[in-house]
């Protein structure tokens, strides 16, 4: 097991982030093959190392293999060309791990050439070396969702249910809000410790700018921001908001709006702005399970403010509360996991 590569690395205590990282641990004990799904960026090539090397396949190749970074001919020749002189990535990750990343840009006609060569039992045999050798375990990714892709028949369903039986979904940061204080900490330690200086306190006005920035390239991008920072800052200084990258700090921030499709009729603002408010409200005490303060954070709004709110709108916040209480007793209870 590599010391760098440890499930402990996959950091945050948000909902989503603590399933992966028992999906990890799972899938560590297994020769199942997993399904990564997340944005750029969210840290799916971090996860099949991980996994790798948290396997009993640690001590074989861990081979990777980016299928949109190949035409069709290179990707036909990487996946299926046999010989003595160029091995195919299943020959070259036998015994071990093999990662497919963007699966879903193998081509129609190559997916059921890849279909029929997952299928194959676990031990086969190979025309190029007379003899049976294991085959790789096999993980792959994808950043879409590839049930979209099927109903629009450019991905083999049969194909997706070879590959989807330990499915991982990466949530991205904008989702993780609550994680950046521990993602803050943990990666501000990791650049100072490479550094060779002493980890600087963050100060509080950190986290507003953090909150507001759209972090398109996800937990790379966040990483990078943190180093950066850490390299700027002096030896007895804290970390402020003015210590990070410029692109950050000059950043308008998440815009909400442009993902609100516009209807050809028109539509009444008033009572629009009214549900919208609603809903957001609503989903961010499910996020923070039915914890106000935190939801106000959420919000970026003061807590008074938003037990205004609450209280126009007739929300409930106790539910949100009683369904955490319910998750925690049927874990006990060894019901859920």
């Amino acid at each position: 097991m590599k010391e760098q590569f440890q499930i402990s690395d996959i950091i945050g205590e948000t909902r989503g982030i603590k399933l992966a990282r028992r999906l990890v641990t799972q899938a560590s004990k297994t020769e199942t093959p997993v399904l990564l799904q997340g944005e750029n960026g969210t840290g799916k090539g971090l996860i099949s190392k991980i996994i790798h090397y948290n396997s009993s396949r640690s001590n074989k190749p861990l081979v990777t293999l980016n299928c949109a970074g190949c035409d069709e001919e290179t990707l036909k020749r990487e996946l299926f060309h046999e010989g003595e002189e160029f091995k195919n990535v299943f020959q070259r990750a036998q015994g071990g791990t093999l990662f497919l990343q963007e699966i879903d840009a193998v081509p129609l006609p190559l997916q059921i050439k890849l279909l029929n060569k997952v299928k194959k039992d676990p031990f086969r045999n190979s025309s190029s070396i007379a003899r049976m050798i294991q085959q790789a375990r096999l993980i792959t990714s994808t950043e879409k969702e590839l049930e979209k892709l099927i109903r629009k028949k450019k991905f083999r369903e049969d194909l997706y249910y070879q590959l989807n039986v330990i499915h991982i979904y990466l949530p991205p940061l904008r989702k993780r809000i609550k994680d950046f204080p521990i993602l803050s900490e943990y990666f501000l330690n990791r650049a100072c410790a490479e550094l060779g200086k002493t980890p600087p306190r963050i100060s509080d006005d950190l986290y507003p700018l953090l909150r507001s920035y759209e972090w398109v390239g996800n937990i790379q991008e966040f990483a990078n921001a943190i180093e950066f920072a850490a390299n700027l800052v002096q030896e007895g200084e804290e970390i402020t908001a003015r210590d990070l990258p410029e692109h950050i700090i000059n950043a308008k921030g998440y815009d909400i709006a442009n993902e609100i499709l516009f209807p050809r009729k028109g539509i009444d603002l008033k009572n629009a702005v009214k549900k919208f408010e609603r809903n957001l409200i609503l989903q961010a005490l499910d996020q923070a399970d039915g914890i106000i303060s935190n939801a106000a954070e959420i919000l970026h709004v003061k807590r008074t403010t938003l037990v205004e709110k609450i209280k126009r709108e007739k929300i409930n916040s106790e539910r949100f509360k009683k369904r955490r209480r319910l998750r925690k007793t049927l874990r006990k209870r060894k019901i859920i996991t």
